[in-house]
């Protein structure tokens, strides 16, 4: 019985924890032709794409997962989720349009199913949402 009571536990916990992960803010529209897929790392973060670039979509990417995470570390996972997002749609080029962030709300995690319940708080956080625009140049 304990055995299927921590599985259950185990199995909420790792619900909670993917819809906690999800990206409410984070979308694609497309604006150009997309291209064959690429490695993130072949797509350049430039301040201002050259006159040449052809836009193929705007991105908007966000990274709320991590309760202990520092404002910066979730901001440059938000910008890693953009170009990831980028290269997928053969972007090499993506511009930072802006950086906004969002307050979540704080709320609590129930363990225990009868006996010995305890419930954890989650604080409130700052969640980053990254603006973009990905180009393609030749």
């Amino acid at each position: 019985m304990l055995v299927v009571r921590t599985a259950i536990i185990m199995t909420l916990f790792i619900g909670l924890l993917t819809i906690a992960g999800c990206s409410t803010n984070s979308g694609v529209e497309l604006l150009g032709q997309s291209r064959s897929a690429i490695e993130p790392s072949q797509v350049k973060l430039v301040e201002l794409a050259p006159a040449a670039a052809e836009p193929i979509a705007k991105i908007t990417s966000n990274f709320s997962y991590g309760v202990r995470e520092t404002d910066e570390s979730k901001r440059s996972y938000a910008i890693e989720r953009a170009l990831v997002q980028a290269a997928k749609l053969g972007a090499n080029i993506m511009v930072i349009d802006k950086i906004e962030y969002q307050q979540t709300t704080s709320g609590g995690v129930t363990g225990g199913l009868y006996d010995g319940q305890t419930v954890s708080a989650v604080p409130a956080q700052r969640t980053p949402v990254v603006h973009a625009t990905a180009y393609y140049l030749e």
